[in-house]
């Protein structure tokens, strides 16, 4: 049987410090449905819904979508990303979700109906590490898809939009490929783009494979970092980027610092603006006897606290004013594969190899509420959308469903046509056959009563 996480037990103090961050929060924020896009290793992409922020304990799967194949299972998966910078909310990229695929492909897909725009998917020629799409702007009336293959190889591609016309189509052209033949690193584990769509970081495992940053509009270096100090034996560990994320709330969500994790169990901090090239912060995650690679990071929009997840499931809270823990997300008992911030609200989800998407509060670290997938998971991604893209999708969602029934009711009367005149499938001849057998035999059977009934009445006149 599966166990639901154990309900967490607030103090009055704790309470009331919750009841007013809820009053601030806007009521419409708080109020709109809460909804999660997993995605586990045998490719199937589930939906989990919750009724507001205020009841984040019913959190449940309540739809699936995509085929059961591992061979195309998602290696990557994030949310679109408003060309302006910030999460897209009642923005042209809203709804759209990037995904890296291990078949060397990459989808933007659909959250509400699950169909792939853009014409299909793009193939990238190695294993996806990034994927992130952009709505169009002022400055460009296309979509951005930036994505970084394992090989190190960045490519661009951009797609014509209708911005006018809903999530699930306003994508009306197919991707092309704009910047390509363009290597920032000679192998990625790890790669992030900048909210605003002009930088990108990325980070491997060996010498060269350090993190940097390039412009991507003219795919110049901007920061190349350099090794850290050795330690008191005088052993200089070779880089090992295992996690990579922009902070948004340092610099306005411009590039300007980073959070990194590495495979020595470290939690880094980089500002790009710093000569040195080194980490303004080098902290361990977790006790050094248990500590393991650190596979997931997220920082949150005020940039004091960061998140890091390891592969042991420990999920760390640290302080980045005092470089201190305050806290840890407890619960995970697999690894953590991927950390998703809400854009709006003080949240953070996980998905876990455990098969739970959980979603903690991030002031106070306390789960608010969890929800079984069956699968273990790889990534997970807020889906957000306000109440015009919220209209949108179920206008989408129901064009679908009509789509579906007119094309049964249209199988059904090709079915019947075929029955009718005679010339269709086996299975129509095989109808009129019977058919035509019975009503032949319900004319022998009037036939033989007929008979009878005379034969009868003729018995009778000769009594008399």
């Amino acid at each position: 049987a599966v166990r639901r996480p154990r309900a967490m037990s607030f103090s009055l103090a704790e309470r009331a410090r919750l009841a007013k961050k809820r009053d601030d929060t806007p009521v419409g924020a708080m109020e709109r449905k809460m909804r999660l896009l997993a995605v586990d290793e045998i490719g199937v992409h589930r939906v989990l819904e919750a009724p507001s922020a205020r009841h984040l304990e019913d959190l449940a799967v309540v739809s699936t979508w995509g085929e059961s194949k591992r061979a195309r299972r998602v290696v990557t998966l994030t949310a679109g990303v408003d060309a302006t910078g910030g999460a897209a909310v009642d923005a042209n990229a809203a709804g759209w979700f990037a995904m890296g695929r291990a078949d060397d492909t990459v989808d933007v897909c659909d959250g509400v109906t699950g169909g792939v725009l853009g014409g299909g998917s793009v193939a990238v020629g190695a294993l996806p590490v990034c994927a992130t799409v952009f709505g169009p702007s002022s400055a460009s009336a296309s979509a951005r898809l930036i994505t970084v293959t394992e090989n190190g190889d960045a490519r661009v591609h951009a797609a014509a939009c209708d911005v006018h016309a809903p999530a699930d189509a306003r994508i009306v052209g197919e991707w092309e490929e704009v910047v390509s033949n363009w290597k920032p690193c000679q192998s990625a584990i790890r790669a992030c783009v900048s909210e605003d769509g002009a930088t990108l970081a990325t980070g491997g495992k060996g010498q060269g494979n350090n993190l940097k940053t390039h412009d991507i509009e003219t795919q110049k270096v901007l920061f190349k970092a350099k090794a850290q100090p050795p330690n008191w034996l005088g052993y200089v560990a070779p880089p090992w980027v295992s996690a990579v994320r922009f902070l948004p709330g340092r610099g306005g969500g411009d590039g300007e610092t980073i959070l990194v994790g590495t495979g020595d169990h470290a939690l880094r901090l980089y500002d790009l603006r710093q000569d040195s090239k080194r980490a303004v912060m080098d902290v361990q995650c977790g006790e050094r006897e248990n500590a393991t690679t650190v596979m997931a990071v997220c920082g949150t929009r005020d940039g004091n606290t960061a998140f890091a997840a390891d592969a042991r499931g420990a999920v760390v809270a640290m302080d980045l004013r005092t470089q201190r823990s305050r806290g840890k997300l407890r619960g995970n008992s697999g690894s953590v594969r991927e950390l998703a911030l809400h854009p709006t609200l003080p949240l953070v989800a996980t998905a876990s190899l455990d098969r739970w998407i959980r979603v903690y509060d991030v002031d106070t670290c306390k789960c608010v509420g969890a929800g079984y997938t069956k699968q273990a998971l790889c990534s997970v991604a807020w889906d957000v959308r306000g109440p015009a893209v919220a209209a949108a999708a179920a206008a989408a969602a129901e064009r679908k469903k009509a789509k579906k029934k007119a094309a049964r009711e249209g199988d059904d009367a090709g079915a019947e046509v075929a029955a009718g005149d005679g010339g269709g499938s086996d299975v129509a001849v095989k109808k009129k056959k019977k058919k035509k057998r019975l009503c032949s035999d319900d004319d022998d059977v009037g036939v033989v009563k007929k008979k009878k009934k005379k034969k009868r009445a003729k018995e009778a006149t000769e009594d008399d």
